[in-house]
């Protein structure tokens, strides 16, 4: 598990994301038992830019978020310049999430063919896949695509001030501590909102990292208190470490 949050304020979208990673590790006994281990690192980097000013963040298996970022870029780098505009492309590709599926069994069974037989089932792989889209539609209004793989990566579309969304909603949270969260980043939306254009960002950067920093203390073996924050506009973005 690792955590993300977004909200989007009037003509800025506001991504979040922690920096811990988890790796599995098999090791295998000289008696030739193989067991699994799982190994954290602090420094990955979850919040990437697509192209065209949308960007994507997402918690999941490495390899399969790496098949997706590479299958967008290359979506939006391929559309004809004036023909096809990037908001229309991002539409495109969440109407139908079947390549979406296809990227995860594929890489799933992979990963799986090279662990050794007999290991059973291993949580790590099982876990439920979330990707966030986030950018502008051809208004200039930014817009949040969601996909979950417990849907089969049907995608939800958010659009507009006061939206805001975290990784886990809907289920894996006790049912206090997703309200909390929830609550919390509708005031930092409303705050946020209060705020001047091009104060914008600096006061997120002020406010989110509190919301990592708790929840790491709750919770230290899912998430860190540091991370990443984008803060995106039409006119182009700022990017903060915290």
């Amino acid at each position: 598990m690792s955590f993300f949050c977004y909200l989007i304020v009037d003509r800025c979208c506001v991504l979040a994301a922690d920096n811990k990673k988890h790796v599995v590790t098999v090791k295998t006994t000289g008696e030739g038992r193989s067991t699994v281990e799982e190994l954290t690192a602090g420094d990955a980097r979850k919040i990437f830019p697509l192209g065209d000013g949308w960007w994507m963040t997402g918690v999941g298996l490495s390899a399969f978020l790496q098949k997706v970022l590479g299958q967008v870029r290359e979506a939006l780098q391929g559309a004809r310049p004036g023909a096809e505009p990037p908001f229309a492309v991002m539409e495109r590709l969440a109407e139908n999430p079947g390549w979406m599926q296809r990227l995860y069994r594929q890489g799933l069974e992979a990963l799986r063919d090279r662990l050794p037989a007999g290991l059973g089932q291993i949580e790590a792989l099982e876990g439920v896949q979330e990707i966030v889209f986030a950018g502008f539609d051809a208004a200039s209004f930014p817009v949040v695509l969601r996909s979950r793989s417990d849907a089969d990566f049907a995608f939800r579309r958010g659009c507009g001030p006061g939206v805001v969304g975290f990784t886990g909603e809907n289920g894996f949270w006790d049912s206090a501590v997703e309200e909390g969260i929830r609550v919390f980043l509708a005031d930092v939306a409303e705050d946020l909102r209060a705020c001047p254009p091009a104060r914008i960002a600096d006061r997120a950067w002020d406010l989110l990292p509190p919301l990592f920093q708790r929840l790491s203390r709750a919770f230290p073996r899912w998430l860190s208190a540091h991370g990443d924050l984008v803060c995106l506009t039409p006119q182009g973005h700022r990017w903060f470490l915290f």
